[in-house]
């Protein structure tokens, strides 16, 4: 009886995963869910490999000029509201597991598999969030009030990881400005032509205060996505460390770590990209990647909500290697990760993750995907199979 009944579960779960239950199965599916945690575990890893083997955003099957508004309507539709244990199961079904939502609101029925040796306070790296200005001048974001700004020639207000420069052309000379966002930080400012941009983690952005002449011009190592602000007559362009993107009006991540390979991801509008004296024009839902300076572009169609959403406050994964979900982990607390064996970092995961301010609430999510564990220390997390 229990052999059946296990048949009929993967039955389910297989027609959930090709989009095709019949009527009342969702029910029935979310009720076994809503039995045993691990049930959700289950469901996880079939559905890893599942996206392993079908990949649930095929390049063929992309409408460039919709590809980013139907996949992030499609998440920003879901409640963040903490859910029961039986939500929880309709979550998974609908495709929308690992949401940190609702693992929050099982903390206290669930024992942590996360040893936390010594809690990770969320410290704040020393200088924080900082303004270099030309004459090597270094301010702290913290020490920046509404109106205040004037003192370094600088119209802004402050609200909390924010800045906003005036818009015009009330800076008579070029001044320059970079702004530092350290690990464990992000950032938030707009510019003063109207562009809107975020700042990850160890990720520096340098631009003038007013743009004047026939360009807009800044540059940014790390990675930002940007809403540029529209003006025909003066293109908007981004150095990389190894290539430049050139714009009018559009939104896209650019994503320029060092030693890391560099990416320009188009969610909407058209950029050209110029790298290694390779130009490559991008539509929406598409790539140019390339290995650092010198290195030739290459483009390709993807899904931008899973490059974009960090902006959004979460990162969206399909098959990902836990060794690099473990790296944007590490960025974004200011952490550093150790290995127990080199074949965990194969591990594949999808899913939402949603920022949260204690790392043990992310990587608890994580560990749902596959036999692991972690252990916190200080500022070390340690990667371990379950035992």
């Amino acid at each position: 009886m229990e052999e059946r009944r296990d048949i009929e579960i993967d039955e389910l779960i297989a027609r959930c995963l090709s989009h095709e239950l019949r009527p009342g199965e969702g029910e029935q599916l979310e009720r076994w869910l809503a039995e045993d945690e691990e049930h959700v575990r289950y469901f996880t890893r079939c559905r890893n490999l599942h996206d392993l083997y079908s990949p649930a955003f095929p390049p063929e099957g992309i409408d460039e000029k919709k590809a980013y508004r139907q996949v992030d309507a499609r998440v920003r539709g879901r409640s963040l509201r903490r859910r029961r244990w039986t939500t929880v199961a309709a979550a998974v079904v609908g495709g929308l597991a690992l949401g940190m939502g609702w693992w929050l609101s099982r903390q206290a029925e669930v024992t942590p598999q996360v040893q936390v040796v010594q809690r990770v306070e969320q410290q704040a790296v020393p200088q924080g969030i900082v303004l270099e200005l030309a004459e090597g001048q270094v301010i702290a974001l913290d020490s920046l009030r509404e109106g205040e700004g004037a003192y370094v020639g600088m119209s802004a207000l402050r609200d909390e990881d924010a800045i906003a420069y005036a818009q015009g052309d009330s800076v008579e000379t070029e001044v320059w400005h970079t702004w530092i966002v350290p690990r464990g930080k992000t950032f938030f400012l707009t510019l003063g032509d109207g562009t809107r941009v975020w700042m990850n983690s160890e990720s520096t952005i340098r631009f003038p205060m007013a743009f004047r002449g026939g360009e807009r011009r800044v540059c940014i190592e790390g990675e930002a996505y940007l809403e540029v602000a529209h003006d025909a007559s003066r293109p908007f362009r981004v150095e990389l460390q190894g290539g430049e993107v050139t714009v009018l009006g559009t939104a896209f991540n650019v994503r320029s770590y060092q030693g890391e390979g560099e990416q320009v991801t188009l969610v909407e509008g058209k950029v050209q990209v110029l790298a290694a004296k390779e130009e490559l024009v991008l539509a929406p839902g598409e790539q140019a990647a390339w290995e650092g300076d010198g290195g030739m572009p290459v483009k390709r169609l993807v899904n931008p909500a899973l490059y974009c959403s960090w902006y959004e406050g979460k990162w969206l994964f399909e098959n990902g290697k836990l060794e690099d979900i473990m790296a944007l982990v590490a960025r974004r607390y200011d952490l550093q990760v150790e290995w127990e064996t080199e074949t965990l970092k194969n591990v594949r995961f999808s899913g939402e993750i949603r920022h949260s301010e204690q790392v043990e609430d992310v990587l608890r999510l994580v560990e749902l995907a596959d036999d692991i564990s972690f252990e916190v220390e200080g500022q070390k997390i340690r990667v371990k199979y379950l035992r």
